[in-house]
């Protein structure tokens, strides 16, 4: 399977607006919400993954009554020229049923990369980086728009997220982003609730200032394939 942060990012399954909560003029009146931009959740795909035979010392993961899926998470960043600098954007997925995030990539990425970034997926089922592990992987997953800062963040738990950190440079830029994660699934499930939502931090009119943001929650519906 081949997958590629340039190809389309496909069919969106919910959009949420990005916004921030200013003081209302009026005594007693609720905070305004002043919306700065969107990000677009996609719709998530799987595949699940058959453990392979070991190579050298590893060894093929115990599952249990567990099944083991890639599932492809691509998200889109909207907001105009006009709109203040956006420090950090924090996309997050909360599983439902009992499942819970096996691995995610990327995973740890501190400067923009030369050139592309490419996963496999190794005999334990988790992602590895080209040129470890088994050659040959039949997964290759090119990551080539690895900016700014990009942090995993909640590996093993029901609640991850992707962090791009633009903080220390010219801040996080719109367009559209990929991000995959190996989920763990109780074997027989054929659907898992998804939440997604997003947290943003933006430069203020003063540079001491700076203005945090949310997007809501969205509910998403993964399917997944016997």
């Amino acid at each position: 399977m081949y997958i590629s942060d340039e190809d389309p990012p496909g069919a969106f399954a919910a959009a949420g607006d990005m916004y921030v909560e200013e003081t209302a003029l009026g005594h007693g009146d609720p905070p305004i919400k002043v919306t700065v931009g969107q990000v677009r959740f996609g719709q998530l795909q799987a595949e699940r993954l058959v453990p392979r035979l070991p190579f050298g010392n590893d060894a093929r993961p115990d599952l249990g009554e567990y099944a083991l899926y890639l599932v492809r998470a691509p998200h889109t960043v909207e907001f105009g020229p006009s709109e203040r600098r956006l420090l950090w954007l924090e996309v997050r997925y909360t599983l439902y049923g009992g499942s819970l995030a096996y691995d995610l990539a990327p995973s740890d990425v501190r400067q923009t990369p030369e050139r592309p970034l490419i996963y496999g997926i190794g005999t334990d089922l988790r992602f590895i980086t080209l040129g470890e592990g088994l050659p040959g992987t039949p997964h290759e997953i090119r990551f080539t728009r690895l900016t700014p800062e990009i942090t995993a963040l909640g590996a093993g738990t029901p609640e991850f997220a992707w962090r791009y950190d633009g903080s220390g440079g010219t801040g996080v830029r719109p367009g559209d982003r990929l991000a995959c994660a190996i989920l763990r699934v109780p074997t027989g499930t054929t659907r898992v609730a998804v939440q997604a939502r997003a947290d943003f931090e933006q430069k203020g009119l003063v540079a001491a200032f700076r203005r945090r943001g949310r997007v809501d929650p969205e509910e998403l519906d993964l399917k997944l394939p016997a």
